[in-house]
């Protein structure tokens, strides 16, 4: 007698969980024998309706109808894929519904990131493709394996490859959860391709943690002081301060947008014209009397044509039209601008960890103290929200809070409390 397979969706109640949900799982029978396929769905056993196969009507479990139509779509889905299997051999072996089921299953998550990080390759977007480099390689080397199935990524697998990255890697709060966001953001990709369903995504259950951090920047006596160090015209460190001057007072530039800097990008010695790097914008800032006294230094020794770059740092002879080349000898210059930099501010008597992207936030704050809209200083500074440059101006508010506070200090120091 011909047996026709049957898939109903059951809860399993021997795997229950520390929150006490169990799985909700495809039971695929033929010939007495079961074969398994998870949902990636759990529910409390007290919602589940074991004869209509769906969740209970309820409040409690958000989305619910939502669940209950991804469980019937998948449910049809497998039954139809039988049905068409059975046409063709009607004997179907255990083995040979285990092989369909793995052809249900979602595809590699490392197949499907190497394909969008091709598309970020050609995109020229050099920092963010060695980015996800990166952290994919860290999620290879913590999953042993290029192989990892998107129903493997669960919020569990999520807490153990962050403990990974805490334990192994050394890694900060915000380092982990940099690394979990660019996963997120493929397996949201993922979702929006329909390559897996939206249900299954783990990232749902799972709420990045941030650390706040200190925004470092200069006041106006350590700009003066870096401003006036002295150091030897014929060094590297002069020119690596000059620059650090220079983004300071021109919109707090980015380190890669100062190097690529030609005197073609200066409009009649009152704007510059710069195209950034990392956002791949146009930006026109007007130049202030300490950017043109700092142009013209450079000016009689490195303006030898129009493409000349304006500060001796790269070879106007080389070709840098390779993106990757590009990017690994800008930030090669970086480190070492870095380190440097580091030492300058300790000659000037800076007591600061100083670093280039310092000259951006201390534009910004600086902008503030002295009146700028925080929409203009957004603007200026290329960000492609004023929420991004909010933050300094929460760095402002703290500050004033605290000088309010030495008022308070000063009374209380001299017992004085009363009207």
């Amino acid at each position: 007698m011909y047996n026709m397979a049957t898939v109903k969706a059951v809860i399993r109640e021997d795997k229950i969980n520390a929150k006490n949900e169990a799985p909700i799982y495809l039971r695929i029978t033929k010939n007495r024998k079961t074969t398994f396929l998870s949902l990636q769905i759990s529910v409390p056993p007290l919602y589940w309706d074991k004869e209509r196969e769906c969740i209970k009507k309820n409040n409690k479990i958000k989305g619910y109808v939502r669940l209950n139509n991804f469980i019937d779509n998948e449910r049809v889905r497998m039954k139809n894929q039988l049905v068409e299997a059975e046409q063709s051999d009607r004997t179907l072996s255990s083995k040979k519904i285990k092989d369909i089921i793995k052809g249900e299953e979602e595809p590699d998550f490392f197949e499907f990131a190497e394909q969008y990080q091709k598309t970020i390759e050609s995109s020229e977007s050099v920092r963010l493709y060695n980015q996800y480099k990166a952290i994919l390689n860290k999620l290879e080397r913590f999953n042993k394996s290029r192989q990892l199935k998107f129903s493997e990524i669960t919020v569990s697998y999520l807490k153990r490859f962050s403990e990974h990255l805490a334990t192994e890697c050394k890694n900060r709060t915000n380092t982990i959860s940099t690394n979990l966001k660019v996963i997120r953001k493929l397996y949201n990709l993922a979702t929006l391709e329909e390559v897996v369903p939206e249900e299954r995504n783990p990232f749902k259950k799972l709420k990045l943690e941030w650390e706040k951090t200190n925004i470092g920047y200069l006041t106006k006596e350590d700009i003066d002081k870096i401003r006036h160090v002295e150091l030897d015209p014929m060094g590297k460190d002069y020119h690596i301060r000059n620059m650090f001057v220079f983004a300071m007072y021109t919109g707090g530039l980015r380190f890669s947008d100062l190097l690529m800097l030609r005197w073609e990008d200066v409009q009649d010695d009152e704007r510059v014209k710069v195209y950034t790097q990392k956002t791949k914008t146009n930006l026109t800032v007007k130049l202030t009397n300490v950017s043109l006294a700092i142009l013209s230094i450079y000016r009689p020794s490195t303006y030898t044509n129009a493409s000349g770059f304006i500060f001796p740092f790269l070879d106007n002879d080389k070709n840098y039209s390779n993106p990757k080349y590009l990017y690994r000898r800008i930030s090669s210059i970086n480190a070492v601008a870095n380190t440097r930099l580091r030492e300058i501010g300790k000659k000037s008597g800076i007591n600061k960890h100083l670093h280039f992207h310092m000259s951006r936030h201390t534009f910004a704050t600086r902008g503030l103290e002295i009146g700028m809209p925080l929409t203009h200083i957004s603007k200026l500074m290329g960000h492609s929200s004023v929420a991004m440059t909010e933050n300094y101006a929460k760095l402002i508010n703290k500050e004033l809070d605290k000088a309010m506070d030495l008022i308070d200090k000063y009374e209380e120091a001299n017992n004085d409390r009363q009207l």
